[in-house]
């Protein structure tokens, strides 16, 4: 039972929130709403395919494998791991689009 909400939660949830992480970043980093939507244009779908591999199987091990009291700090260093996998990606691409920028000149 597990396992199912742990996909639908990706089909549902998962888009909205990488949608979310790239253009609030994009925003917060003082960039424009174009340049939100192009960054997360661009990343969006390697992001989400990722997530859609690794959270379903986080999940089904929490909820298979770790005992109840330990679910809350197996899945907060699951998540921490995850944040720094979304600002791998971030920096990632940033540092490639300096490399074309750099190029060009």
């Amino acid at each position: 039972m597990h396992q199912h909400s742990a996909v639908v939660e990706q089909f549902t949830y998962g888009p909205i929130a990488v949608c979310g992480f790239y253009s609030g970043m994009t925003l917060l980093e003082g960039g424009s709403i174009e340049d939100a939507v192009k960054e997360t244009k661009l990343k969006f779908l390697p992001t989400w395919q990722t997530a859609v591999c690794v959270w379903p199987l986080v999940q089904t091990v929490n909820f298979c494998f770790i005992p109840e009291r330990n679910r809350v700090p197996f899945v907060s260093v699951c998540s921490f791991i995850w944040t720094v996998f979304l600002a791998y990606m971030k920096q990632r691409s940033q540092a490639s689009g300096q490399n074309e920028e750099l190029k060009e000149s």
